[in-house]
């Protein structure tokens, strides 16, 4: 196995999000040879390079796909804005398939979002794989206050979040970004004498952008930039390469039968167990189990996304059951089939990272 070590580097994946009017377009537009996938037509006032308005999802996902085979023609690919893309996707989900549905909630259960999900992770991977070609990745988004209510007892507080599906997509688009950056004005707050009187007045206004976690908002990045910069291009100019550098494509994996031979209680036997060959550029060809099928459609739908994801990153069945039975949630014994679909849909495929970092580290640790 070929193990490096160090920055491998390569063009950055970053989401902005923030009020409307706040100037992320404009922003996004001072990325290298920045084309924009304008979702929303909010891009017509603004000399900018643009592609055709997506008037469906599919058309979203052809444009990627073009850059993909073409990536010489782009340096950065900008979707503008994922709220608008998650209200394509929404209907597309809602008219494909045979259905014919007016809005997402006639699902149930919230059974839609989790189709707009997968249908985003779809998109996600994609950008993915653009992004291993050398194109920088930017997407925008606009930004909702909520009020978010603290578990502990402790009170409630204003919080701003992306403007997506909070269960659903807006944890995988958080996930997938190198850097998640919440632009906003910053208020300072000053204490004005008048007389023998104090006020407190508002002052400034400016724009900043946030950079790392905060109560108040999401925040992310991995290149240890300051708390808050300017919301200005220059700020971050030094992380974003001018120059593609292309990244491999990951390996993929391939499961084969092989008889060891292990020792237990003093004893030698043999054992047959799956190996894991690393096979470059290749789609792995995993046996589908019997425990991912079921009598029921929709559930049918989350096994089978599963199931792909099992395949994609290399684990066998037995060791996600394994972590399954290890978090408590379900006894070792219990297929999959037989999870509840909120199990399927809220852990085992909003949480598939941690499923399938915690799986490939059993596979790696085995005492054979």
């Amino acid at each position: 196995m070929n193990i490096t070590k160090g920055r491998q580097g390569g063009a950055v994946k970053t989401v902005i999000y923030g009020p409307e009017g706040i100037g992320k377009s404009t922003f996004a537009s001072k990325f290298p040879n920045a084309i924009f996938c304008d979702t929303e037509d909010s891009t017509r006032h603004l000399d900018v390079a643009r592609m055709p308005q997506p008037v469906g999802w599919e058309d979203i996902l052809n444009d990627v796909k073009y850059f993909i085979d073409h990536p010489d023609e782009i340096g950065t690919f900008v979707l503008d804005t994922a709220d608008w893309a998650e209200k394509m996707a929404a209907t597309y989900v809602c008219h494909s398939d045979g259905r014919n549905m007016k809005s997402i909630e006639e699902f149930g259960y919230g059974k839609g979002y989790v189709y707009v999900r997968e249908q985003f992770a779809i998109l996600l991977d994609l950008l993915s794989k653009l992004n291993r070609k050398g194109v920088n990745i930017v997407i925008t988004a606009h930004a909702i206050l909520k009020k978010f209510e603290q578990p502990d007892e402790m009170g409630a507080y204003d919080r701003w979040s992306l403007k997506l599906n909070e269960r659903n997509v807006a944890p995988l688009v958080k996930e997938w970004a190198d850097m998640v950056l919440f632009v906003n004005y910053k208020t300072d707050v000053v204490t004005v004498k008048e007389g023998s009187q104090k006020s407190t007045k508002a002052k400034g206004g400016k724009r900043v952008m946030y950079t790392t976690h905060h109560p108040c908002w999401d925040a992310k990045n991995r290149f240890g930039l300051d708390d808050v910069l300017p919301f200005e291009y220059d700020a971050i100019k030094h992380i974003i390469p001018e120059d593609k550098q292309v990244v491999p494509e990951p390996s993929t994996f391939q499961a084969e039968k092989q008889t060891v031979m292990v020792e237990s209680g003093g004893v030698i036997k043999q054992k047959e167990v799956n190996v894991f060959n690393v096979q470059k550029n290749e789609t792995p060809k995993l046996p589908r189990p019997s425990a991912m099928t079921s009598e029921d459609k929709d559930k049918d739908k989350l096994l089978e996304t599963i199931w792909t994801n099992m395949m994609t990153g290399g684990v066998t069945l037995e060791s996600v059951q394994a972590v399954i039975a290890e978090k408590g949630y379900y006894d070792i014994s219990v297929e999959p089939r037989n999870y509840s679909t909120e199990f399927l849909s809220d852990v085992m495929i909003a949480a598939w990272h941690q499923v399938l970092n915690y799986a490939l580290t059993k596979q790696n640790n085995l005492p054979f």
